[in-house]
């Protein structure tokens, strides 16, 4: 049960991102790598949009961004490219539109780069999250553990949905605590906010 949950979301993580509108405004000039700035503005963003979100689409933004910094980390060559590529479309033009058009032309062989790269290091991703989740969020993953080993004794519908249940709160812990650590790294978020994060 553990391992599975993730493979879906990995691939349409990346293409999320490749849609996005080229932009690194907010956080220009942290001396942060390009695609650290970006997910850093995702979260942003999301923090703003969280009032109007239900707490279930709060849940999925938070993942897919969190999610998407274990992958850029496990993958920073190719974030890195695919980052430059996408910036380069603001400078190519003015509208959406066309930074959309620049990015399909010029942006696709960086972008694959980056999903089979991803593809490829998905084991590794799982022990990388596995990992963080035991060290990160120790109660957590030993709630997370008996609730799924009931699940597989009994076999019984609410065991297992106390089994998801536990398993999407240890990896939402282990994620956003290591984002949020990323940021901190790069001088994004205050030493508050990365206390608060941890807390959680």
């Amino acid at each position: 049960l553990w391992r599975r949950a993730l493979c879906r979301k990995r691939v349409a993580i990346m293409s999320l991102n490749k849609s996005k509108q080229a932009q690194s405004k907010a956080s220009s000039g942290s001396g942060a790598p390009l695609w650290v700035q970006e997910l850093f503005e995702d979260f942003r963003e999301l923090q703003q949009h969280a009032p109007q979100m239900s707490p279930q689409q709060q849940d999925e933004a938070l993942f897919n961004i969190s999610n998407s910094v274990i992958m850029c980390q496990l993958c920073e060559p190719q974030a890195r490219d695919f980052a430059q590529c996408r910036s380069k479309a603001a400078e190519a033009g003015a509208s959406i539109e066309e930074q959309q058009k620049y990015i399909e032309k010029n942006c696709t062989q960086s972008a694959q780069a980056m999903v089979s790269c991803t593809l490829e290091r998905a084991e590794e991703f799982e022990q990388v999250l596995e990992g963080l989740c035991k060290q990160q969020c120790p109660p957590q993953f030993t709630a997370m553990e008996t609730a799924c080993q009931k699940a597989q004794r009994t076999q019984k519908d609410e065991d297992v949905q106390e089994c998801k249940r536990a398993y999407f709160v240890t990896v939402m812990c282990g994620l956003s605590r290591n984002m949020m650590a990323l940021f901190s790294r790069h001088g994004l978020v205050s030493n508050d906010e990365l206390r608060a994060a941890t807390k959680q």
